[in-house]
């Protein structure tokens, strides 16, 4: 197994175990190389079956969706299936070797403003660019599979829980092609956009700035109209991740500016007014396609972060020593309209990536407690008998059951977000009532799939460690760097108390509460169906569960319309991130419960393979009975409009 080979080389390389002798440290390393190697039928980076159960038994995508859309008529099970072994083997080949040595050795900040990268990364995406990953959810004419993003964002998982650092380059490059793909002329695609699905360029976001971090309203990177109808670029720029590197031919910035005028050039509108989206590349484009001088970006410095080290986090300057000329992309004063294009693909995307390196961390605490062997069962009174793996133990049993369902919830409810993103990509065989419907129900889960797998994935990391034990905070063993990676998640891509203000403040508001009704009328046609299931064979437990999830369904619409009530926002919003908690706990019993269902007829036709059937029902029962009942305290005290929060002072908090 990597992991064990890797952490070796690294403990010797990075002197990590200086304060061992030599024999020592050879023994700890071997012993865990022993324990994970003994544990293969166990993959690090991807349940290949749980993938295939999800998207074939959970979600019904051949029926769903294969036989329904002209855009995706063309794939299949076993196109689906073989380019999940071939992700499976990048990950394991060219993503997880050099993952430890991306957190150990960070990008360095070199003369010339130029980055010196780890040697693993760029022959890794040349992997996955090989592979034909970068183009494989574009459409054809493009030069892509045209594969839908149900199975694209399956095929990704393995590679963020194998190396989220290096997975970062490509996750921002289609994001940033889907978002030029929807708006861009068909000039900029072909300069820009073809070259991203090839490969050959990649993409970046740049939305924050110093001063302004989230409050996008505050940036003050301006854009001054050229006589040839391209634009000058000038500001800095903040936390671009990817932002500067070596790995492609060019980098295309996705740049937000505010629209200035050349004659008031310190003047532009307050707030998101005249906010505009602008294409700026490192390297500018003659019109032959090929590559001419550099576009006046210069790397102002790298940021330091916990996690996410083997992708260059940057402040870029934009204009300060030459020009920086874009292009721009929409329409004038829609570019946060525009980015939210990016933003919401990325929202998803964060929660796969969270329920990835979840996933590893589960993994990894599970080899570990089927080898680990130390002290004796509770009856067991004889100190001479042999010590038991770890796992006989019920609490580590508890804290791996708590991270499979953490883990197994998120992924189930991303890839049902990504399911509704396919159907509005192809939605012809949808009526125009059922295509708006869709599209609301994505909305209002959106924040949901994004905040919820970032906080409770990170709790399962947080059991995965514990597991682990005192060995679970070394660097010997991969769960400490895993924490720390999924960390930035609660932070990515609009903070989760940005995702729960939008939830509350905005989404189950729209259109006078239609989303919402939509989600609960869904989540309600499940639950459903899984009870009469439940009755129909005799399944006390899939009954039960049922039951309960519609009494926590009703208990969430009776707190969305109390607090939907009340007439001053700031109390409405006092407790708005205990509402998101709330509402994701629903969302992932949902699903949970959905697949169980799943299980229980798969089972029930016969088919092979009961202790994975089994293991759906034991996950739901875990996560109904110790996560599920929390939704009662949270709507006592969401009704009770609590507003401790919202009516201390600073000099209470300061004393």
């Amino acid at each position: 197994m990597l992991f064990g080979r890797q952490t070796r080389g690294v403990a010797s390389a990075a002197g990590l175990l200086t304060s061992q002798s030599p024999k020592t440290s050879a023994r700890i390393a071997r012993t865990q190389q022993q324990r994970l190697a003994s544990s293969s039928a166990i993959n690090l980076y991807g349940d290949e079956k749980n993938l295939k159960f999800q998207l074939f038994d959970v979600l019904n995508v051949e029926e769903n969706l294969f036989n329904k859309s002209a855009r995706y008529g063309d794939a299949s099970r076993e196109i689906f299936e073989d380019a999940l072994a071939t992700s499976l083997k990048i990950a394991e080949n060219d993503f997880a070797p050099h993952n430890r040595q991306n957190d150990l050795q960070e990008p360095k900040f070199v003369a010339g403003g130029e980055v010196e990268i780890n040697d693993g990364v760029k022959p890794a995406l040349e992997a996955f660019r090989n592979a034909g990953l970068f183009g494989a959810h574009a459409d054809y004419e493009r030069g892509g599979m045209q594969l839908p993003t149900v199975v694209t964002n399956a095929l990704l998982l393995p590679l963020y829980a194998a190396n989220v650092g290096t997975t970062t380059f490509p996750f921002l490059t289609i994001a940033a092609g889907n978002m030029l793909n929807a708006v861009g002329s068909e000039e900029q695609k072909q300069k820009y956009l073809v070259p991203m699905i090839e490969g050959r360029y990649y993409g970046t976001m740049n939305l924050s700035e110093p001063q302004a971090g989230s409050s996008l309203g505050d940036i003050t990177c301006k854009a001054f109209p050229r006589e040839d109808g391209t634009w000058s670029i000038k500001g800095t720029k903040m936390w671009i991740s990817g932002g500067e590197h070596p790995l492609s031919e060019n980098i295309v910035h996705m740049v937000l500016a505010k629209v200035s005028d050349p004659k008031y050039p310190d003047r532009t509108e307050p707030g998101v007014k005249g906010i505009s989206l602008f294409i700026v590349p490192k390297y500018r484009i003659n019109d032959d396609g090929s590559l001419g001088e550099k576009n006046g970006i210069e790397l102002a410095g790298l940021n330091k972060k916990m996690g996410w080290r083997g992708i260059t986090n940057t402040v870029l300057n934009y204009g300060e020593d030459k020009e920086s000329i874009g292009e721009l992309v929409g329409e004038e004063g829609r570019g946060l309209a525009t980015m939210f294009l990016m933003m919401n693909e990325a929202r998803v995307t964060i929660g796969l990536c969270a329920s990835a390196l979840g996933y590893a961390g589960f993994a990894a605490s599970l080899s570990y407690a089927l080898e680990r062997r130390q002290g004796r069962p509770v009856k067991g009174k004889d100190p001479s008998a042999d010590q038991v793996p770890i796992i006989q133990h019920s609490d580590v049993r508890r804290m791996l059951l708590a991270q499979k369902a953490y883990s197994e919830g998120s992924i189930s409810l991303c890839l049902y977000g990504s399911l509704l993103v396919d159907e509005l990509h192809d939605p012809s065989h949808l009526s125009s009532q059922e295509a708006e419907d869709k599209a609301l129900l994505l909305d209002i889960l959106t924040p949901i799939i994004k905040s919820w797998p970032s906080e409770w994935a990170l709790e399962a990391n947080k059991w995965a460690i514990q597991v682990h034990g005192g060995y679970g905070y070394t660097r010997d063993y991969p769960v400490e760097q895993l924490y720390r990676d999924n960390r930035l998640n609660m932070i990515h891509e609009g903070t989760n108390a940005i995702q729960s203000i939008d939830l509350l403040g905005r989404k189950v508001h729209m259109q006078k509460g239609r989303a919402f009704r939509i989600w609960v009328q869904t989540m309600l046609k499940d639950q459903d169906a899984a009870l009469k299931l439940g009755q129909d064979l005799g399944n006390e437990g899939l009954t039960e569960r049922a039951k309960s999830l519609k009494e926590a369904i009703e208990r969430l619409q009776e707190t969305t319309e109390c607090l939907a009530s009340v007439e001053d926002p700031d109390l409405m919003l006092a407790n708005s991130h205990e509402y998101l908690n709330m509402a994701g706990h629903v969302a992932v019993a949902w699903r949970l419960l959905v697949t169980e269902a799943a299980a229980v007829r798969a089972r029930d036709a016969g088919r092979e393979d009961s202790d994975f059937f089994e293991s759906k029902s034991v996950v739901a029962k875990w996560f109904f009975k110790h996560e599920l009942p929390k939704t009662e305290h949270q709507a006592k005290l969401l009704t009770a409009l609590e507003d401790t929060n919202l009516t201390v002072s600073p000099d209470i908090l300061c004393a």
